[in-house]
């Protein structure tokens, strides 16, 4: 086999690869919870649809590769609802030692 055809196998099999792992993922609906579709949400789906995995990781007990796939989504629902909760609003600003001491303002 020359060179050329080596390389087009094997964009064939990677393309291949791609292609079932994103069909396996939409039919076990995974392909469902990605940031795209969070962010179409309003708050009160967000927080059912939280919901509804945080029970099914729950009742997960002994499927452990389950629970660690429903603890990814999890915490990406709690990363869009940190998003919205934080918007507009500047970033948290550490605490700072000043002369006056720990977390006591200057006006004293």
């Amino acid at each position: 086999m020359d060179k050329k055809k080596k390389i087009g196998v094997i964009t064939g099999l990677c393309a291949a690869a791609f292609v079932g792992t994103k069909l396996f993922k939409f039919l076990n609906g995974e392909e469902k919870y990605n940031d795209s579709w969070m962010e179409s949400l309003s708050d009160d789906e967000l927080e059912t649809e939280r919901e509804k995995v945080r029970q099914d990781w729950c009742s997960a007990e002994k499927d452990f590769s389950l629970a660690v796939k429903l603890e990814s989504i999890l915490r990406q629902f709690d990363k869009e609802m940190s998003k919205r909760a934080w918007k507009g609003k500047k970033e948290y600003g550490y605490p700072e030692h000043s002369e006056h001491g720990w977390y006591l303002s200057e006006n004293d």
